[in-house]
């Protein structure tokens, strides 16, 4: 039998580390280009009925709409940042990043299953949803390998605030965000 080299192994968790960090950069940017333009879009819409309506714009409520999706991307984007470079909090950031992003794809699409009223494989979304929570389960999965735990060694403290944190993200997408 082959023996396994442990250097080997290390490597290749290094290399998983760069790619996903860069992947998980890079989404954040484009999280944080799609909200801008929601924003931009709705905006732009409020503005255009007001002109028609003689209404008011409510600005807080377009930031109350897009506030999830930005901070998601500035999650993204500084755990992406600090993961590349080893660091204990891009590691949290990015445990953070990937569950909130699975699991707030999850509420939807249980919205999205329980609102729908014909055949769910033939629409694209369904297809989105369960490949992104996919991804999403199977990224957590690697990320929280021993080797990660054993290579940051995450504080009590730090753990702590990473479960408030997950605590906060599942009320606010169960219960505040329906």
């Amino acid at each position: 039998m082959k023996k396994v080299d442990s250097f080997s192994m290390k490597n290749d968790w290094e290399i998983f580390e760069k790619l996903t960090s860069v992947f998980q950069f890079l989404f954040g940017i484009v999280i944080l280009y799609a909200t801008y333009w929601r924003v931009f879009y709705d905006f732009d819409s409020g503005l255009n009925e007001y002109v028609f309506s003689k209404g008011k714009v409510d600005y807080y409520e377009f930031i109350t709409n897009e506030y999830f999706s930005l901070i998601l991307g500035i999650i993204g984007i500084v755990g992406g940042i600090n993961w590349f470079f080893y660091k204990t909090n891009g590691w949290l950031l990015t445990l953070l990043f990937w569950f909130s992003l699975g699991f707030s794809t999850s509420v939807i699409f249980y919205d999205f299953m329980n609102y729908s009223s014909y055949n769910m494989t033939s629409n694209p979304e369904f297809w989105i949803y369960s490949i992104t929570i996919f991804i999403t389960i199977l990224l957590l999965v690697f990320l929280t390998a021993k080797f990660f735990w054993k290579k940051y060694k995450p504080t009590k403290l730090s753990l702590i605030i990473f479960g408030t944190i997950i605590l906060i993200v599942m009320i606010d997408r169960i219960v505040l965000n329906k």
